[in-house]
């Protein structure tokens, strides 16, 4: 009889209301071999499958199995791997710990997985029966974030996935002792969804901050989920002015459903100055996408209840829309807003190219096709901003309609025979629009004054007639173009007192202004071709367009004043 044979008889003798597996030594790395062994009760669930490296001992009267070396047990989907792994068959309680190597450090802590959950510990117990135990000295990565209960903490993983847990921190800081953290008096993790705190506060190298959180909301697993944004830490020096130390960037985060998220964040700074900011991604499909920042920013200078102390207040948004085609067949909609005050870029910009940017610019688009296609409208606004000169310029709105050109009398001639006439077309462009300019700080109260506004309208009604005679092709167009003012400026030259020059002077008032023309060009192509035959060279093609014509153009603006404004 074997060794394994028999270790198996006493255990069946002695253990009648346990169902054991043989134990058998398995050849393993080197001249080490691998003890395995399982267990099977009818108030489990699953089998308890056990191996260990260096020993496994039976204490048959207190009905304990001690596994040491690279110590294994698995129950279902839980995995435990130790240096030593005590298994209680009274109440199915294990525990493990590590064990000191030949160093004298110390090897083999324990490692628990469950499903996909992994974390390691200094030790642990557990029961599989009530699977709940509890652990100290944990490490385990949630979401973007770690969790660390320090040595002599203690926490319950219960039957629902859920760890409680006293006295812990949270930090997304990767290093074995964290630079910052969150440190909270009690903790509560449901895997792959949420971490939940009760009172917190902040520490930035073992510092406490006296920031307190009353609750704390984190994110914790790979979707969208709502929570606290941990904020990074830092020092500005020299010249800057925000000096001193700073927490940046720190918020709540909402996961607004699949479709948009929203981040509200803040800094502050031990100078005084702060900021608040708004910041939105969303997206459906099929329909429009964009994004969406704003961000506010109360800036100190100098020393506070000094006369070189100074305040400002920056804002700036950023603003992308773009619809989908796919949403409305026939009309398209985007928007790129870049807008701000003028140190927005320097204070409200986190790339060195922003803040180096002198200019910001934004434009809105609106089209649809009409008439079946045959017309298009666009609406647009344009604004352009110089942050040296603060010079602001607003094109708002400006309109645009075409209609393609339409051949009138191309039914009107008998069916499949073509007639002069028929390629005589007509079309129709129109162009209007206003625009105002001012200083920044005068914006406002300039654009509420509507006779600041330059308008105008445009419109022109073209008519080509092709004939095609022999080998020449005559060309003929009439074009009528019609403008719209909504005022006039007269020029004057002042030749008296000490304002000599030229005054303009503005005399509101609609003017409507109207020209024609009408040209006619002679032309044909000539062909020519060469046969050089040299390096290769078989023909050269030679292609000459003669051209004549005449216009003539009726002076129909010698009575009308100067236009102020043209919107082409």
């Amino acid at each position: 009889m074997s060794r394994g044979t028999l270790i198996f008889f006493i255990l069946s003798l002695a253990l009648p209301q346990f169902a054991f597996a043989q134990t058998d030594s398995l050849a393993g790395e080197g001249d080490s071999t691998i003890s395995v062994g399982s267990v099977q009760r009818e108030d489990l669930e699953h089998p308890i499958v056990y191996s260990a490296r260096d020993s496994i001992v039976y204490d048959l009267a207190n009905k304990m199995i001690y596994l040491y070396g690279i110590a294994k047990m698995t129950y279902g989907d839980i995995n435990l791997e130790a240096a030593y792994i005590a298994v209680d068959l009274n109440t199915f309680e294990i525990s493990s710990h590590g064990a000191p190597d030949s160093s004298g450090a110390i090897a083999g802590t324990p490692v628990f997985t469950q499903g996909e959950e992994t974390f390691a510990s200094d030790s642990l117990a557990y029961n599989f029966r009530t699977k709940k135990g509890v652990v100290s000295d944990l490490r385990t990565n949630e979401g973007e974030g770690f969790i660390i209960i320090e040595k002599g903490k203690f926490i319950k993983l219960d039957s629902t996935d859920v760890i409680y847990a006293r006295d812990g921190k949270y930090t997304t800081c990767d290093l074995p002792h964290p630079h910052f953290y969150l440190q909270t008096n009690k903790l509560k993790l449901i895997p792959k969804d949420k971490i939940l705190t009760g009172p917190a506060y902040f520490v930035i190298e073992d510092v406490p901050i006296p920031a307190v959180l009353p609750f704390g909301f984190f994110p914790a697993g790979g979707g969208r989920s709502s929570g606290l944004i941990l904020p990074t830490y830092g020092e500005n020096k020299g010249n800057s002015l925000r000096q001193g130390f700073f927490l940046q960037n720190g918020g709540y985060y909402l996961g607004l459903g699949p479709h948009a998220d929203l981040a509200v964040l803040g800094s502050i700074y031990s100078g005084g100055s702060w900021d608040l900011g708004l910041r939105s991604n969303y997206n459906y499909r099929y329909r429009f996408n964009g994004n969406f920042d704003f961000r506010y920013a109360y800036v100190t200078s100098g020393i506070s209840e000094t006369a070189d102390f100074t305040t400002t207040r920056e804002f700036k948004i950023n603003l992308s829309h773009h619809q989908d085609i796919k949403a409305r067949p026939g009309s398209t909609f985007s928007a790129a807003i870049d807008a701000g005050s003028q140190q927005s870029n320097r204070y409200n910009s986190e790339t060195a190219a922003d803040r180096l940017a002198s200019a910001l610019s934004s434009s809105v688009n609106f089209s649809k096709s009409l008439l079946g296609s045959q017309a298009l409208l666009s609406l647009s606004g344009q604004h352009s901003q110089n942050l040296q000169t603060r010079q602001v310029d607003l094109t708002l709105p400006r309109l645009d309609f075409n209609v393609r050109s339409q051949f009138p009398f191309r039914r009107l001639g008998a069916p499949g025979k073509r007639q002069w006439w028929d390629d005589l077309a007509i079309s129709y462009n129109m162009k209007a629009g206003s625009s105002i300019s001012a200083i920044d700080s005068n914006l406002f109260d300039t654009l509420s004054r509507f006779g600041n506004w330059q308008r105008g309208l445009t419109h022109s009604i073209p008519i080509v007639l092709p004939l095609k005679i022999s080998y020449f092709t005559l060309t003929n167009t009439v074009s009528y173009q019609g403008w719209l003012y909504f005022d006039q400026v007269e020029k004057i030259y002042n030749d008296t007192g000490s304002n000599k020059g030229v005054e303009t002077i503005r005399i509101p008032g609609i003017t409507y202004a109207n020209t024609a023309s009408a040209n006619t060009s002679l032309s044909t192509n000539l062909y020519g071709l060469v046969r050089p035959k040299i390096l290769g060279i078989q023909a050269i093609r030679q292609v000459v367009i003669p051209r004549v014509g005449a216009t003539y153009r009726p002076d129909f603006l010698q009575n009308v004043r100067e236009v102020r404004y043209d919107s082409t």
